[in-house]
């Protein structure tokens, strides 16, 4: 697990070492770089698969003409090394990186169809000057870069790319729509409008610094409803099994999240099964009286831990504490609103002190198998539709009798909203905090007209192309392509990165991701019972009172924060002076909105959230010369 780095075309190829520290924090353990007349290579590391400086990166082919950084991990590296050297090919190291550079040799762009993992990486001929950049099956590790007239440049994080001076500020106003109305940037646009994330699953070949090519070599299956019961069940859990199994190579030690949920919980038991040495668990404990409508998970991770004998490590996490949110920011690289973004980073940071490197992950299992209260709302909005307008209408102006600074209040109006559109714009709405028409407001007047919202519309076109025949699993499809990939896999690499640990997410693999395609969606959402069909799977490992019960999140007493330690932050870096200074949203429309969240007339904590998020991230990527990590306390300044 590391950092990389490149460029082709620049005039300043020594941009490559001030990239390299930018990333530092990715690679605390080695730092490399190759540089010829025209293309550098930069890699920072962190050692997880052979220890040794034998793999060190760059690495080199036999002939020294192919070039190699990279990113990540390869689960099955040891079954396709065997094949290499079947072929005859010599290794110098353990490691899985090499084995990538001897598969290209043999098999070019098929290499990447063959590889198992979570990776970002980038291969350079020096004979043909082709530089080939690529990113994983889902999207799992992020890899951006920017084209100017000089050339390319790319890295694993966008603060690396603003070591350049050449490459424009300038922001994306369709990008900053989408953090305010989904709190994340969807698909290939960042919050600035001259970088770019490499698509998932798809390659793209750079020559001269220009691009030449952009392949997708993989999709992720589409719904077939193919399994009954009986065979859904053996497939699900021999493909669990399998993929946790692959998960836990390492040359070091490897731990877990242990929330209490399904998710992790069920993790948690399989690594124990096949790894009897797995027993570093992690999680959070907010110490706060009001939980914001989450249900307090700890006891249920407590009872895991003590289950399977493994040892459980909490962070304590005061509702009061808000200081490491402008960290949190930065090594975002975006705006991301989401609070729980802390609880990730505080974890982090415990097990890199426990000398912890390696951590797994239950994310991705809502996404393939349901469990959002969104799927039940889908599996509404498909019966809705043979509702009456007029009823419909009705359900609308119920629910204005109901207060938003409610938990019930809040859930009755989103899905009133989402019951009163058309098509996919219900199902759209369901990932909203805000419309497009509030979320337009925000902006100044002078500004809205060059608002496309291309955010909404990159979600609207997925729908509008899924070969999913229900809502339900239409859902599903916005949750891998989109909400997975730009919101909690970015989120889960950056913070985990920032603090030296490697986080995997053994529910998200190729073959579970097969799998799940061909389970009915009736036995993923049974009636009001998400993720029933892992449920089911889930009784082989885990006590029945840690699987049926109600369903939390991994999230933070958010409105009690606006109202309590984020209060004066708000009031400063949304002051009228602020927000004029900044020059992109009206500051009249931002209070009224503040205004409104207090007063419980609609529900925009997490959009004033965003609003202050998109100031500290200004502050600290676009107000600097480079990005600069600030304290909290310099915000106030």
């Amino acid at each position: 697990m590391c950092g990389i780095n490149g460029i082709q075309g620049s005039n300043d190829l020594s941009l490559i070492t001030k990239m390299n520290d930018a990333i530092s924090h990715r690679g605390p353990d080695g730092n490399g770089v190759f540089q010829n007349k025209n293309t550098a290579l930069g890699h920072v590391r962190l050692s997880i698969i052979d220890l040794s400086e034998a793999s060190s990166q760059p690495i080199y082919s036999d002939c020294g003409n192919l070039i190699l950084v990279f990113n990540g991990e390869i689960y099955n590296y040891k079954e396709l090394r065997k094949s290499m050297l079947a072929k005859g090919y010599n290794f110098k190291s353990e490691g899985d990186g090499e084995v990538i550079l001897a598969l290209w040799t043999h098999h070019g762009f098929d290499t990447f169809s063959l590889l198992d993992g979570i990776f970002s990486l980038a291969i350079y001929n020096q004979i043909t000057g082709d530089l080939v950049v690529a990113r994983d099956h889902f999207g799992i590790k992020p890899l951006y870069y920017s084209l100017s007239d000089s050339g390319v440049i790319f890295s694993s994080e966008i603060k690396a790319i603003l070591q350049d001076q050449s490459v424009s500020r300038e922001i994306d106003l369709d990008s900053a729509a989408s953090h305010l109305q989904f709190l994340w940037s969807p698909g290939e646009a960042t919050i600035l409008s001259a970088i770019k994330k490499v698509p998932i699953g798809s390659y793209i070949v750079f020559n001269g610094g220009s691009i030449v090519n952009v392949e997708k070599y993989y999709s992720i299956p589409s719904y077939s409803a193919s399994l009954d019961e009986a065979g859904a069940e053996k497939a699900l859990d021999t493909a669990l099994v399998n993929t946790i199994k692959s998960q836990l190579v390492s040359d070091v030690e490897v731990g877990a999240f242990l929330s209490g949920g399904l998710d992790s919980s069920l993790v948690c038991a399989i690594a124990k099964s096949e790894n009897k040495d797995f027993k570093e668990v992690f999680s959070i404990d907010i110490t706060s009286d009001d939980k914001d409508g989450f249900t307090d998970d700890l006891p249920y991770a407590k009872r895991v831990a003590e289950e399977l004998g493994l040892d459980l490590n909490l962070v304590s996490a005061s509702s009061t504490d808000v200081s490491d949110l402008p960290s949190c920011i930065y090594y975002l690289d975006e705006p991301q609103a989401d609070p729980a973004i802390i609880n990730a980073f505080k974890i982090c940071q415990l097990a890199n002190s426990k000398g912890i490197k390696v951590l797994l992950s239950g994310a991705g299992g809502d996404d393939f198998f349901t469990g959002y209260r969104r799927h039940l709302a889908a599996q509404l909005i498909d019966k809705a539709e043979k509702v009456p307008q007029f009823l419909k209408s009705l359900i609308g102006y119920s629910s204005r009798l109901f207060k938003t600074n409610s938990t019930l209040g809040r859930r009755f109006h989103k899905l009133s909203n989402a019951l009163n559109q058309k098509g996919d714009d219900a199902l759209i709405s369901l990932f909203s905090w805000m419309s497009k028409e509030d979320s337009l407001k925000l902006f100044k007047e002078e500004l809205r007209g060059k608002i496309a919202f291309s955010g909404y519309d990159t979600l609207n076109s997925k729908l509008a192309n899924s070969a999913s025949s229900n809502n339900v699993e239409k859902v599903l499809d916005l949750e891998r392509e989109f909400f997975l990939v730009d919101h909690n896999f970015n989120y889960t690499d950056k913070m985990s990165m920032a603090n030296g640990v490697e986080v995997r997410v053994p529910l998200v693999s190729l073959e579970l991701a097969k799998v799940a395609s061909q389970i009915p969606t009736n036995q993923k959402l049974k009636g009001k019972e998400g993720k029933w069909i892992l449920k089911k799977v889930a009784e082989k490992w885990l006590p029945k009172s840690v699987i049926y019960r109600s369903k939390t999140g991994f999230g933070a007493p958010l409105r009690s924060w606006l109202h309590g330690p984020l209060k004066p932050l708000i009031d400063h870096l949304l002051s009228e002076e602020s927000v004029s200074k900044r020059g992109v949203f009206d500051y009249s429309e931002v209070q009224k909105i503040i205004k409104a969240d207090a007063e419980g007339r609609g529900d925009y904590a997490y959009s004033i959230y965003a609003l202050l998020t998109m100031e500290m991230w200004f502050r600290q990527f676009i107000d600097c010369p480079t990005p600069t990590k600030l304290d909290i306390n310099e915000f106030y300044n």
